[in-house]
C-alpha cells in the first residue's frame, strides 16, 4: 500500500489523485490562509486594547464581549461590503478614492489632539 488509504476510493481528487494541482489554487489557498492568520492577528490586539479600555471606560463584562464582537464583525462586514464596491465601481477607481480620503483622515487625528491637547 504505497499511498494513504482515505475514505472515499475515488481518485478524482485529494491525495490520491494523480492530476497536480494548479497553481491558482495554491494562491486561492495563501490568500485564505494569510486572511484567517490576519484575522486572528487583529482578535490579539483587540484582546490587548481591551486591557487598557476596560478601566478607562468602565466596561463590564457585558460590554467588553460586545466591543469586541462589533470590532470583529465590522472588519467581516467591511471585508464583505468592499469586495462587492470594487465589483461594482472598478478596484482601479475604488483605490483612488480611498487614497484621496486619506488626507481627510489625517487632518481629522491633526484636529483631535488640537482639541483635546
Amino acid at each position: 500500500m504505497s499511498r494513504e488509504s482515505y475514505l472515499t476510493p475515488n481518485k478524482a481528487s485529494g491525495p490520491n489523485s494523480e492530476t497536480p494541482t494548479e497553481p491558482f489554487v495554491k494562491v486561492i489557498a495563501m490568500v485564505a490562509t494569510l486572511g484567517g492568520l490576519l484575522f486572528g492577528y487583529d482578535t490579539g490586539v483587540i484582546s490587548g486594547a481591551l486591557l487598557f479600555m476596560g478601566p478607562e471606560l468602565n466596561l463590564s463584562p457585558f460590554t467588553t464581549g460586545l466591543v469586541t464582537s462589533s470590532l470583529l464583525f465590522g472588519a467581516a462586514f467591511g471585508a464583505l461590503a468592499s469586495g462587492h464596491f470594487a465589483a461594482a465601481a472598478g478596484r482601479k477607481k475604488l483605490f483612488w478614492y480611498w487614497l484621496s480620503f486619506l488626507p481627510l483622515v489625517q487632518q481629522a487625528r491633526r484636529w483631535h489632539r488640537m482639541l483635546t491637547g
